[in-house]
């Protein structure tokens, strides 16, 4: 009788798995191990182990391996199972389940995803990575991988044959690690030794200019390419024409992703060229462009390939430059190509309304279409209102042959605009709004307006802002005029911008940039810094605002490095951050005393009485105990700890569950819940 192929995984939800849950997860498949099948998959993802559950487990997969249960295990899925565990522990917990899958070498696809592991890490799980030669599916996605732990990845895992040896590998996929240029340098030695790979994902990974260049250069030795992606990494130009290169010689492409790739028109001008000329263009069926600075002198080139796109379904250009004349372009070509198209995504653009009138009309009657995105553009209102009439009428089409109706995205006429954020009091951040948002932003009352982006203001918005006699200062076209080349953000505009937010003759103040993300959000980033919040703190409010899609390593390392010394402070500070200082200072003053707390010393505390517990006779033992009430902080042995608002990083905890949050109330006062 055949034998039944199956998968291993323990299922249910998120959990911490000790030694004594890992005996009854084993347990469940206590039939198998008496008749084992064999298994092809094992997954334990999704949940953390203790060295002792891991032990458990790797004792039961030899049990399973000497019956013979393991002889056609492919694939094995080892992603998120370490999470909270001390990193001595994660290491031991990693080699110990690895290291009992040793003697296994038939796999074709394994996945590490969402373990920090580092150099260490990627060594503990040697057992199970190392000279598997039939391997074809790798994923190293959200691992802390740095170029030494690339390096080892590259060398020491996939090309352990030596460089005259190719290896199998159809689908890499490498994800928001931090090998930067030096990962990027030794995974590319990879790549012209995996003829066969078809999904390469190489995304969020740190590479400047110098590594993403190399590994561009790498791609041209890829002939049978399906899906690529390359986001979040600064190849410019250059890169871009490397790119371009490499994709002219992959007619089998059918997605690209160059989101925040920083290839600008030029770039994509040689791209959507090489598309074109090597015949991946008709086969596409997702392109993303989003986030890379073009213009519509860029549409043009990307016109030309979308009139022979046929099978295209989903377009993304948002967050660049096109405006209305690259719009028009754009929707041009959509017209005549593109029938399958299912999606256009085009926020924050500066699109006005004949822009947006125009990509609607080019969609509307497309049978397949469902979705245009033009948030964050500046449609005036009678634009808004004339798309609303032509979807009307289009939609009153009952016919059964007619397109299905169109969702356009439009915004409410009292509506914030994108990325809206209350920083602190009298202190807005948000992207270029356009005519939508004019009702709210009068609410404001504001006094002044900070705009980062090198670009001007739409007639509509600058005529706002003198309507209401807001003082406009266009930092981002003073250190363009400075610099032609210039389109980053930069020390001097950020000392500006925060000495600007902390002048309180000036508020209130909005924070403005084109998207409402990158320079906005690094702008913050640095003033969070000058406040003391800890940097993991303010890394994550900034990831938590701009999305996963929209982070930038390169402004998480300007809000890192930002030198706050170069702040000089206003005479007329608000108070809010003179309340913020006076804390850290008296938390300071406190730390040099030998305090824990203010007023409270270490001997203070070893000097409370300690009370003794209530002691049960037999009787009482098992009765139903009264509620034990909430000790005061003043009678714990434990010494509590110094608490300064909680994103400040001085001393202890985020939280320390020793003081009362009425007692830390009393310290900060009443708080905005950033």
């Amino acid at each position: 009788m055949a034998t039944t192929k199956t998968e291993l995984s323990f299922e249910g939800e998120r959990e911490l798995v000790t030694e004594a849950r890992a005996h009854e997860l084993v347990q469940t498949y206590a039939d198998a191990e008496a008749q084992p099948p064999a298994f092809t998959h094992i997954t334990l993802r999704n949940k953390s182990y203790t060295i002792e559950a891991a032990r458990v487990i790797a004792a039961f997969f030899s049990r399973l391996e000497a019956r013979g249960a393991f002889a056609q295990l492919t694939s094995v899925d080892f992603a998120d199972m370490i999470a909270g565990r001390p990193e001595d522990e994660a290491l031991q917990v990693l080699a110990t389940l690895c290291d009992a899958l040793s003697a296994i070498k038939t796999l074709t696809r394994i996945d590490l995803s969402d373990n920090a592991l580092g150099e260490k890490g990627v060594r503990a799980c040697f057992g199970l990575l190392q000279e598997q030669e039939q391997l074809q599916h790798m994923y190293f996605c959200n691992n802390g991988i740095s170029a030494a732990a690339a390096g080892v990845i590259a060398q020491e895992v996939l090309l352990f044959r030596g460089q005259d040896t190719p290896t199998k590998l159809e689908t890499f996929h490498f994800y928001n690690n931090m090998s930067g240029d030096g990962g990027a340098i030794a995974l590319a030695k990879l790549l012209p030794l995996s003829p066969a790979l078809k999904d390469l994902r190489f995304s969020a990974t740190r590479a400047q200019r110098e590594g993403s260049l190399t590994f561009a250069k790498a791609l041209a030795s890829l002939k049978k390419l399906e899906k690529l992606d390359l986001s979040d990494n600064t190849f410019k130009p250059q890169g871009g024409e490397a790119i371009a290169a490499a994709v002219k010689n992959m007619p089998n492409l059918v997605e690209v992703n160059l989101r925040d790739a920083a290839i600008e028109d030029d770039g994509l001008v040689a791209i959507a060229g090489a598309l074109r000329e090597g015949g991946a263009a008709k086969a596409l069926t997702t392109l993303d462009v989003s986030g890379n600075d073009l213009t519509a002198e860029g549409m043009l080139a990307l016109g030309h390939m979308l009139r022979e796109s046929a099978a295209l379904r989903v377009l993304q250009v948002e967050e660049n430059e096109i405006g209305s004349k690259g719009a028009k372009i754009i929707a041009k070509a959509l017209k005549v190509g593109s029938p399958a198209l299912e999606k256009v995504v085009a926020n924050v653009n500066e699109i006005g309304a004949s822009g947006a009138l125009a990509l609607v009309k080019a969609v509307v009657d497309k049978k397949a279409f469902v979705k245009l995105d033009i948030d964050g553009n500046q449609i005036s209102a009678d634009g808004v209102a004339s798309i609303e009439s032509l979807l009307e009428s289009k939609n009153k089409d009952t016919n059964s042959d007619a397109a299905a109706p169109v969702v356009v995205t439009t915004l409410p006429s009292m509506n914030p605009p994108l990325f809206f954020e209350i920083v602190e009091d009298l202190v807005y951040r948000s992207n270029k709004c356009d005519a939508t948002s004019f009702p709210f932003l009068a609410t404001l009352q504001l006094n002044t307006v900070v705009y980062l982006s090198y670009d001007d203001l739409s007639r509509d918005l600058a005529a706002f802002f003198a309507e209401k006699e807001i003082n406009v200062i266009h930092l981002g076209m003073k250190y363009r005029t400075a610099s032609s080349q210039w389109k980053g953000i930069s020390e001097g505009m950020a000392k500006e911008t925060i000495e600007y937010i902390l002048d309180q003759r000036r508020h209130p103040i909005l924070v403005m940039c084109k998207t409402g993300v990158h320079f906005a959000g690094t702008m913050i980033g640095c003033l969070r810094r000058l406040q003391n919040w800890s940097l993991t703190s303010t890394i994550d409010k900034y990831r938590n605002i701009a999305g996963s899609v929209k982070t930038r390593f390169e402004n998480e390392q300007f809000i890192e490095l930002f030198d706050v010394d170069l702040v000089t402070l206003p005479q007329q500070l608000p108070s809010w951050f003179t309340v913020h200082q006076r804390l850290t200072e008296e938390e300071r003053i406190a730390l040099s005393r030998g305090e824990f707390f203010p007023g409270r010393t270490l001997a203070k505390v070893e000097e409370q009485p300690k009370k003794e517990p209530p002691q049960l006779d037999a009787k009482t033992e098992n009765e139903v105990r009264p509620e034990i009430e909430e000790v005061p902080a003043e009678a714990t042995e434990t010494p509590v700890l110094a608490y300064q608002k909680y994103f400040f990083y001085l001393q202890g905890p985020l939280v320390s569950s020793s003081v009362k949050f009425s007692e830390k109330k009393s310290i900060i006062g009443d708080d905005d819940d950033d």
